[in-house]
């Protein structure tokens, strides 16, 4: 298992590397609008300013969230990463109507396209280069399960396949002397920007609602219990949250009526450590329920509060 201090620095390295990228392809896009004066360039530069711009926040959101837990903050500083990827959905989507508005604009308007081997070769250049910060954004992921990172890879994913579409519309606009090919690709663009935002959105939601992950974890209890037959017999109120990185998990574990508090503290140890050594990141809270089982086999919980969840 990864270190903390080393996943942290992964996260990191791919925070400031997106940085750097984006920020390369801004000015050559850039550049090149002011050569071409092609609107779906203009989406794209536009789309990768702001990339920028969430690619700074999610670098100052890694840092935040690599800080341990303190006082006030006794779960970690996790969250953070949700958070800027809150602010993410929200500053993706206003772009992206604001791309729409420049595509349909120009769609009634268009324009000549200039220089537009200058685009194409911008284009070319922000594909691959795009293509390598997501390979390497992946290989984060697939370690530090960050979820900063996963939207940072998410919106350079549809800026792959963007700068794709625009590429093959300039390319359609310079053979075929079709300028709304231009205008097309500028529109199929901001669609590819708003579909990212949304799921950014909804991701980054979810966990600052702490909304339920359990379906993770059941398969992984059920088949730790199978090592502690006529010990334990069950559990129940499962719930599970994840910061994006740290998952917390914690249920009632039913054990015999008659074990000692210590046994059935050395169960309970025992069961957590069996658990966490199975899955990464997990943080495990065992609550002990006693158990009797009658002679019929039927098995009565000695608690009087009914379960609530399974």
């Amino acid at each position: 298992m990864l270190s903390n201090v080393h996943n942290n620095f992964l996260k990191m390295r791919a925070g400031i590397a997106a940085l750097v990228v984006a920020a390369i392809l801004f000015v050559s896009k850039a550049v090149s609008v002011y050569f071409s004066g092609s609107v779906s360039v203009k989406a794209s530069a536009l789309d990768s300013l702001l990339d920028f711009f969430s690619s700074a926040i999610n670098l100052l959101a890694i840092t935040a969230a690599s800080r341990p837990p303190d006082h006030d903050h006794r779960y970690g500083h996790g969250k953070a990463e949700a958070l800027a990827g809150l602010f993410q959905g929200i500053l993706i989507s206003v772009s992206a109507g604001y791309l729409i508005y420049e595509s349909l604009h120009s769609l009634f308007n268009p324009i000549t396209i200039e220089y537009d081997h200058i685009a194409i070769a911008v284009m070319v250049l922000s594909l691959v280069l795009t293509a390598g910060l997501v390979v390497y954004q992946q290989y984060v992921i697939r370690r530090t399960n960050s979820l900063a990172v996963t939207a940072d890879r998410l919106h350079y994913f549809s800026d792959l396949l963007g700068n794709t579409v625009v590429i093959i519309s300039l390319l359609l606009s310079r053979f075929t002397g079709f300028v709304l090919f231009d205008s097309v690709g500028a529109l199929l663009v901001s669609a590819y920007i708003l579909k990212s935002s949304f799921e950014i959105f909804i991701q980054s939601f979810d966990i600052l609602m702490d909304k339920d992950i359990s379906d993770q974890f059941r398969p992984l209890i059920h088949n730790t219990l199978k090592a502690y037959e006529g010990d334990v017999f069950g559990y129940h109120d499962l719930r599970s949250r994840t910061t994006g990185f740290a998952n917390y998990v914690e249920f009632h574990l039913e054990l015999r009526r008659d074990m000692t508090l210590e046994e059935s503290h050395e169960i309970v140890e025992k069961f957590v450590r069996d658990l966490t050594k199975q899955k990464e990141n997990l943080e495990v809270i065992i609550h002990s329920d006693p158990v009797e089982i009658l002679p019929t086999g039927q098995k009565i919980l000695l608690d009087q509060q009914s379960p609530r969840f399974f």
